[in-house]
């Protein structure tokens, strides 16, 4: 974040000290016209000065108010702690904080929301004016949605080794390694079979010890663990397809 330097200080008390002087001269002359009128001046004309006047001293106000607020600045970054009425952001260039206003607008999904449904690990973009002590003075805090990258899928392909009929999880065990996964099934879960060259529906129950799968989902993590969301049962290692014996012929035994 820019930090405010003294630059910025000299800039703020310049434009209050000019605004200061622009006051007074507008009063002046609002004095003099006043003096100038005939003593006949009617109550109307007394009351367009008075106007005119609070006009320029609201003007004013305005400005030095804003003069004070600080410079228009903007944080994006992740929640990381929430205090009183303070929020603490992770941003890029590290922690900075973000004070709320109690008239601020906070914002999530396009509706308005309250300063207790501001969640720990979201996104946020606070936008308000940055104070001399580097806080920001939060007039607006938007919850950003990011559309996170859906998690990369991973492939297990083996032989059954154990079943969990219970929680419907098997164990794969790689064919050439003693490596074994867990594969967890679920209700998205789509499971498949092969008949005589045709994919069908599968049960749960229709796996057996010495199946080959291949199974497909998300890991957990480091671990063998894999959520399936398609397993796919192939032929059983046990079951071996024997060649259809070829007939020979026999030699006739000559008549004698």
């Amino acid at each position: 974040m820019k930090p405010v330097c003294q630059k910025q200080t000299f800039k703020t008390k310049s434009l209050i000290l000019g605004l200061s002087l622009f006051l007074v001269l507008s009063f002046s002359l609002l004095k003099t016209k006043a003096g100038a009128q005939s003593p006949e001046a009617t109550p109307t004309a007394n009351e367009e000065v008075e106007e005119i006047r609070d006009a320029v001293k609201e003007k004013v106000r305005e400005k030095v108010e804003a003069a004070k607020a600080g410079e228009k600045r903007a944080l994006v970054g992740e929640l990381a702690e929430v205090f009183n009425n303070t929020l603490v952001l992770t941003t890029r260039l590290g922690e900075h904080r973000a004070q709320v206003a109690t008239d601020a607008a906070i914002i999530s999904q396009g509706k308005t929301i309250t300063f207790e449904g501001l969640e720990i690990g979201t996104d946020l973009i606070c936008m308000g004016y940055l104070r001399p002590d580097e806080i920001l003075d939060a007039r607006r805090v938007v919850v950003e949605e990011i559309k996170k990258a859906a998690p990369e899928k991973t492939v297990v392909f083996g032989e059954i080794d154990k079943i969990d009929e219970e929680e419907e999880i098997i164990f794969v065990k790689y064919v050439q390694s003693e490596t074994v996964w867990e594969v967890i099934t679920t209700t998205k879960t789509d499971l498949t079979k092969k008949v005589e060259n045709e994919i069908e529906e599968a049960d749960f129950d229709d796996f057996s010890l010495g199946d080959r799968v291949v199974a497909i989902g998300t890991q957990t993590g480091d671990k063998n663990e894999l959520t399936a969301s398609l397993i796919y049962s192939l032929a059983s290692f046990t079951e071996q397809l024997e060649p259809t014996p070829t007939p020979t012929e026999t030699e006739e035994t000559p008549e004698e």
